[in-house]
């Protein structure tokens, strides 16, 4: 049903949460359900004080309003966040936030990634030198890669990103050369609307180069040292990266009103042979 005379209440829908106008989180979105145990938006759910019984039609896309203290539906909202008490009365609409972000944000997100692979390899001038090769770089299914990584997804619609995303990028180093190196990862990014971009790094699921299981970090704080690869092999590194939603929700806005907002990270490699 679309209402002509909408009457909006001090809430509004914030990626999977329900804030108040004080941005404190009053209810949980899962699935087709929000749950809430606080009595004041539980009150202006169920009021229908904002108008006549009107014969709505809810559909698969309709969200039940669960009381969590008694397990109880006390209101309906329907797919444009209209509310609904159990007689049908329209008690009011909730502000959709996360439409703006799925409609303006469209930062695509063209990751081009101009990775600069400084390599300096520090030959010992013996008769039996071999010219060293260049490492190269493969991610995925070890695909390699050159300007251009996919950090944030291969297709368009992967690297559109919003505030509460998040993800990881598997790549790996090479080592074609015949004697051990050492890697310095270092990045960077372009972010002209401050978008609350974090990363960590890892070897594996436990084995955290930079960050922790708890913690993501500011790119700044990313440079990764003693990489060692030995000679003839590689090593396989995991980038989780994430939009962190509770930084500053005005950046947030700004950046979504700013149609085709572009975010570009740059990744940087230093190697060298690793001496004993």
């Amino acid at each position: 049903m679309i209402r002509k005379n909408k009457n909006y209440l001090n809430y509004y829908v914030w990626f999977g949460k329900i804030k108040d106008s004080s941005r404190r989180n009053v209810a949980t979105i899962i699935g087709r359900t929000i749950k809430s145990s606080d009595p004041v938006f539980l009150a202006y759910m169920t009021s229908g004080m904002s108008g006549p019984s009107y014969p709505v039609k809810f559909n698969k896309h309709s969200y039940n309003v669960v009381d969590e203290v008694t397990g109880n539906i006390v209101a309906k909202v329907d797919d444009r966040f209209n509310v609904y008490n159990e007689l049908g009365i329209y008690s009011g609409s909730l502000h959709n936030v996360t439409r703006l972000f799925n409609y303006a944000i469209k930062i695509t997100v063209s990751i081009i990634l101009i990775f600069l692979i400084l390599l300096i390899l520090l030959l010992r001038t013996t008769v039996d030198s071999v010219k060293p090769k260049d490492i190269y770089i493969t991610e995925g299914e070890m695909v390699e890669v050159n300007e251009q990584w996919n950090i944030f997804g291969e297709t368009e619609n992967d690297k559109v990103i919003m505030p509460g995303k998040k993800g990881v990028y598997y790549f790996s180093i090479h080592n074609t050369n015949h004697f051990d190196i050492i890697c310095t990862i270092s990045f960077k990014d372009d972010n002209d609307h401050d978008i609350a971009m974090k990363y960590r790094l890892r070897k594996d699921t436990f084995t955290y180069l930079k960050g922790s299981s708890k913690k993501y970090l500011e790119v700044e704080e990313m440079t990764t040292k003693e990489i060692v690869i030995p000679a003839k092999s590689y090593v396989t590194l995991a980038l989780d990266w994430y939009w962190d939603e509770d930084v500053n929700n005005q950046v947030d806005t700004n950046a979504g009103s700013s149609v085709g907002a572009d975010y570009t990270v740059y990744v940087n490699i230093f190697a060298e042979e690793k001496t004993k």
